[in-house]
């Protein structure tokens, strides 16, 4: 019996020759559909098959947006749990007072960026507890500009570490400038106490070496530079019976080389010597921007070396006040030009 497909009604089963076209081609794939023959268990495996990948990407796709909540319930937790710097206006005053006194104390680098809150002190906070292990020291400094003085004052310490057995100890402190080093100051010490008093203020003076005025005189057609060593002042003593025995030496550098030496007679015992004397030296006025004269005041022993007392450098490379007395010699040529200058070490 064969179907027609718009009646549904059963009929005997026309010969294929007697068809047209179209119906040759239907009868041809239901006749091959009939032949071929699918297994029931099939059907059911690949169903099977189907529920289970339809099982498995739900779970994921759950797993998935369950991760997504906790992000943002973390994210919000730590958000409520943290106090913006910027945002201080709905806090009372007493609030305010404890996470700041005011924004603009606060360092740059710690404000939020963006709207966003960086969280990342975990660090910061070690650091400050192995600093706070070994204790505190409270100290003051005050430089006084006059009389070039640097007093700094030792107020006290507190929470030291503990040293002995007993767990006390005995602490001192000792103050020295650096890198220059010189004298060194030690406070009293303290018998067992981890919060010591000491309330001591220690001086330190600038070290005066003296100073030392003289003229240039310098003529660009003759090439020639005259210097005359006028006087000292205030000289430091380095005798034991508080006076010196000076004298000034000069040197001619050029393009870093020592070319020629020359110094004064020795004036013994002051302090405040008086010279007046003339020197000249040969400098081509191509070779006078490359040019460097040293000044060396000497104090002059008959047992020992030659002890220096300071020095003074005018010309290329030399400090501030060097190279305004030499710019002004350059500036008034054939004219002398005179200028005191404090000794260096």
């Amino acid at each position: 019996m064969w179907y027609h497909d718009r009646f549904h009604t059963p009929f005997d089963l026309p010969n294929p020759k007697e068809l047209d076209e179209d119906d040759r081609v239907s009868y041809k794939t239901s006749s091959d559909l009939r032949k071929f023959h699918f297994p029931a268990w099939a059907s059911a495996f690949i169903a099977m098959v189907l529920l289970i990948l339809s099982c498995i990407t739900c779970v994921c796709a759950v797993r998935k947006c369950s991760r997504r909540r906790r992000k943002t319930q973390r994210s919000s937790n730590m958000r409520k749990s943290m106090v913006s710097l910027c945002d201080t206006t709905s806090l009372g005053h007493t609030h305010r007072g404890r996470v700041q006194l005011d924004v603009e104390d606060v360092d740059a680098g710690l404000m939020p960026m963006n709207g966003q809150e960086e969280y990342s002190n975990e660090e910061e906070e070690e650091e400050t507890k192995k600093e706070s292990s070994l204790g505190k020291l409270q100290y003051s400094i005050e430089y006084d500009f006059h009389t070039s003085k640097l007093i700094v004052g030792v107020v006290k310490g507190e929470k030291l570490l503990a040293v002995d057995i007993n767990g006390t100890s005995d602490p001192y402190i000792k103050i020295c400038l650096i890198p220059k080093g010189g004298k060194k100051f030690q406070t009293r010490v303290h018998r067992k106490t981890l919060n010591p008093d000491f309330n001591e203020y220690f001086t330190f003076k600038s070290d005066v070496l003296g100073d030392l005025c003289f003229s240039l005189r310098y003529i660009p057609t003759a090439g020639k530079l005259f210097i005359v060593i006028l006087e000292g002042k205030n000289l430091k003593n380095l005798d034991k019976q508080g006076i010196s025995d000076p004298y000034v030496k000069l040197q001619l550098v050029q393009n870093r080389r020592k070319l020629k030496k020359k110094k004064t007679t020795v004036k013994m015992n002051t302090l405040n010597p008086y010279f007046n004397e003339t020197f000249s030296f040969d400098i081509p006025f191509d070779q006078i921007q490359n040019t460097q004269i040293i000044f060396s005041i000497y104090d002059a022993n008959k047992v020992k070396k030659n002890e220096a007392i300071g020095s003074v450098v005018v010309g290329c490379n030399a400090s501030a006040n060097g190279i305004r007395h030499w710019s002004d010699m350059l500036a008034n040529p054939r004219r002398p030009v005179v200028q005191w200058h404090a000794l260096e070490n």
